[in-house]
């Protein structure tokens, strides 16, 4: 998985279904691309990614 890809990143992190999966992925995100990758706001916040992933997520338990 090529997590330099914004498409690619996108899938990941609209895939979580917890807030410790988004937390675990966004680390392997930032550990692929040596930090927070320069296109993450807009790929992910901007977009609704964010959003979207975790209104499947917030009102459980999964948060740490």
């Amino acid at each position: 998985m090529d997590l330099t890809n914004i498409e690619t990143v996108k899938a990941l992190m609209a895939s979580s279904r917890s807030a410790i999966e988004w937390q675990a992925n966004a680390e392997k995100v930032k550990a692929a691309n040596g930090g927070e990758p320069s296109w993450w706001y807009e790929a992910i916040v901007v977009s609704g990614v964010a959003a979207t992933a975790a209104s499947s997520f917030l009102f459980s338990r999964s948060f740490p």
